[in-house]
């Protein structure tokens, strides 16, 4: 099995397209663990919700690979205080005023 980037880098093309990306490993390796990324990667939408819920079991901080946490790494309590505080700078005017700055990116923050 390929590594995580060596997936990514497996697109030949100007625009990476992560869609046909997440239905291939969707279909081929939903679930799996990346020794590069050293984490474990989860393509489902249902397995990711189930994982979600069960914070004992599923912990992001488990695999931490960097040496700080980030937000994503984050388990509650601590995600959803700090996710409040973050959404509360990222208000629907700003991320518009933003958006023509983001090129594509900005369109999709935009709704478009």
């Amino acid at each position: 099995m390929s590594t995580f980037t060596e997936s990514f880098r497996s697109f030949d093309g100007p625009v990476f397209d992560p869609y046909a990306h997440y239905e291939l490993m969707r279909e081929s390796s939903p679930i799996r663990y990346d020794e590069e990324a050293n984490a474990w990667l989860v393509y489902r939408y249902t397995t990711i919700e189930e994982m979600v819920r069960d914070p004992a079991t599923f912990s992001s901080r488990a695999s931490k690979s960097w040496k700080s946490e980030t937000l994503v790494q984050m388990d509650d309590p601590d995600h959803a205080k700090i996710r409040r505080l973050v959404a509360r700078a990222f208000t629907p005017r700003l991320v518009s005023d933003l958006a023509p700055k983001m090129g594509p990116a900005g369109d999709v923050a935009r709704g478009r």
